[in-house]
Order: C-alpha cells, then structure tokens, then sequence
C-alpha cells in the first residue's frame, strides 16, 4: 500500500551505479530504509542533493511490515534547509546530528511527538546563530524524549551522576560523574532555565554523548565527533 510520509533524511549508502539505501525517520513508520533508484541518472527527479542529512522532506512510501528495505517513490523537500547545506560550521553539526540519531533511535514505529520534536530543532540548526548551542538544545531534549535525562535538582556542589542519571551532594567510587565545570551547565539545561545566548563548552557536549553511552545500549560515539570538536565552540 503507498503512504505519504514525512521524514528526516539521516544517512545515504551507495547501492548500484544510479540508486541509493536512505536511512529515514518518518513519522508515520520510525526508522526505515528506502531504496531510491536512479538518484545519479541526469534529470533525475529525486537527486543526490535532496538526500542531505537532516534534509527534511514529504516522500510516499510503499511498506512492508517486517521488510528490511522499503520502496520510496517521490520525495520533496519540505521545508527546504540552507544553512545546513551551505555554512560548514552547520554541515558538521548537521552530519553529527545525523549520525547521532541513528546511533540512538532503533524503534521502527510511529513516534508523532519525537517527531515534532526533531523537525522543530533541526529548523533551528538551519537558523540559529551558534549551531552548537541548538544542538545542546537537541540533545537534552532527546535524552528527555527517550527516557534517560537525569533526576533531581543541581544544587551548588551537586554532582552529576551520569551511571546512575541523578544529581548527588557526592561522589561514589562505582559510577561516572560528568565535570564540575559542565555539570553546572547541564543542570540549566535539564531544567529549562538554559540561556540560548550563553556558549556551550565542547566538555559539556563530551559529557552529554556520555550519558548516552551510559544508557542507551549499544551506543557509540558519533565518528564525526571528532570534526564537531575541532570547531571552535
């Protein structure tokens, strides 16, 4: 049956001379492959361009329950991203972003409110003046949306339990803890008094994919990570 289908583009894999696997989230069916045939054939409809990661767009679909590759057969770009495309501080934030969410979102099931959530903040990395601190922004979210963003209040000489997701008044020899530094920001963060305006500390983004590792099973570091940190923050 075809259905049209809204998704986030996250990653692209060669799979003959014209056709592409694209790893989408929708948000009708989750997480889902598509096989996109004749993306490098001259005057094709749907191009390599349209395939970006984060590129948001309006696409209809025929699924299978149980199939590991679907079929796409129109895709649109809605909206359409610039920032993302053509400003390389934003690139590599958007290529880490990517990878970040297929490292951490498995579920092959319709999740309207994480997908709101992620096309709203994927708009403001498009946007917003310092990318880093949009993505700051995306990253406590989802630890929210997904069920690990830590308990409890940050009170000053608090520290952040990132084993057990929970502020404490001390340390124990068994779990991880984030920085002090970073802990301080974090605790803003978690408890929406954050000031977009302020600068992210590279530290804190460190000790956010952490606490990722630390809760979400079979989470690795985003290979891109490297390039985010050599931006300057």
């Amino acid at each position: 049956m075809l259905h049209k289908v809204k998704a986030v583009v996250l990653r692209t894999t060669r799979y003959s001379e014209t056709s592409v696997i694209a790893l989408m989230y929708t948000d009708v069916f989750g997480m889902q492959s598509y096989m996109i045939n004749g993306v490098r054939k001259q005057k094709a409809k749907i191009t390599y361009g349209m395939l970006q990661p984060l590129s948001l767009v309006d696409a209809e679909v025929y699924h299978k329950e149980g199939g590991d590759i679907q079929r796409l057969t129109e895709l649109h770009l809605n909206p359409v991203l610039n920032g993302l495309l053509t400003e390389t501080p934003r690139t590599v934030v958007a290529m880490f972003t990517a990878e970040l969410l297929t490292r951490a979102i498995r579920e092959e099931e319709g999740h309207p409110e994480l997908f709101e959530f992620l096309t709203h903040h994927i708009q403001l990395l498009d946007i917003h003046p310092a990318p880093t601190t949009a993505l700051m922004g995306l990253m406590v979210g989802l630890s929210a949306l997904l069920g690990f963003q830590p308990d409890g209040l940050a009170l000053a000489g608090n520290w952040l339990n990132l084993t057990e997701g929970r502020f404490e008044p001390q340390r124990d020899q068994r779990s991880v803890y984030a920085r002090p530094e970073t802990a301080d920001q974090l605790s803003r963060w978690f408890a929406n008094r954050s000031d977009w305006e302020e600068g992210v500390h590279a530290n804190t983004i460190k000790d956010l994919l952490l606490l990722y590792q630390l809760h979400l099973p079979g989470f690795k570091t985003p290979k891109s990570s490297a390039m985010l940190f050599e931006m300057s923050f």
